[in-house]
């Protein structure tokens, strides 16, 4: 019924999302930075890195939540939006920006959970270092 361009819907948005790995890593390591500087030099705490995790984690969020929403109506079986561009002005329109955030509250719990998941690769990655060196 939709064609070959119903296989794609949504795509534009989803290449878009790429950007919420690159915003949390560079904010992950960034906070890491402030907190360093901040501690005078001395060591992360496990607890130091799982918040910077979560802060960043939450900020990568907040950016990406309105391609997310766009994604989703994009895809929604007989969507009434032709392209990205209308999609985000007929949301807009008619359901205010407010409505770009929607499910933004789920998806800070579900960072929170995720918290643990950068910590836990700087731990690998310092103890391969130091059994690879």
């Amino acid at each position: 019924k939709e064609g070959v361009a119903g296989l794609y819907a949504g795509l534009l948005p989803s290449l878009v999302l790429t950007v919420h790995t690159a915003v949390q890593y560079a904010a992950y390591d960034e906070l890491k930075n402030g907190i360093s500087r901040l501690k005078r030099g001395r060591p992360l705490s496990t607890a130091d890195r799982v918040g910077a995790s979560v802060l960043s984690r939450a900020l990568a969020l907040v950016v990406s939540n309105p391609m997310t929403v766009l994604r989703t109506r994009l895809m929604q079986k007989d969507s009434p939006y032709r392209n990205l561009a209308h999609a985000m002005i007929a949301t807009a329109r008619e359901d205010g920006f407010s409505a770009f955030f929607r499910g933004t509250s789920a998806g800070l719990w579900k960072g929170v959970t995720a918290g643990i998941a950068m910590p836990c690769y700087d731990f690998v990655a310092e103890h391969t270092k130091k059994f690879f060196a």
